[in-house]
């Protein structure tokens, strides 16, 4: 995965919801800098959190065919 891809989907997805960074944050019991690092690319989601991320867009599928990656390639990366 490409951080930089993955982190302007996941800010594309949350503006799309309307949703702040803190908001985002709260829903997957992280802090609002570990979204922000997300977002540009200074860190990636683990496992677990891209998991999460898919909960409050509307599934796993639609997150995955936005980074471009195919679902079931989640379930083996490491955590």
């Amino acid at each position: 995965m490409d951080r930089y891809v993955t982190g302007a989907v996941i800010k594309r997805l949350r503006e799309s919801k309307k949703m702040t960074q803190e908001d985002l944050a709260e829903k997957l019991f992280v802090t609002a800098k570990a979204v922000s690092k997300w977002e540009t690319g200074a860190a990636e989601p683990s496992t677990s959190n891209l998991l999460a991320l898919a909960k409050p867009f509307k599934g796993l599928h639609l997150l995955c065919k936005l980074l471009g990656i195919p679902w079931n390639r989640l379930l083996h990366l490491s955590v």
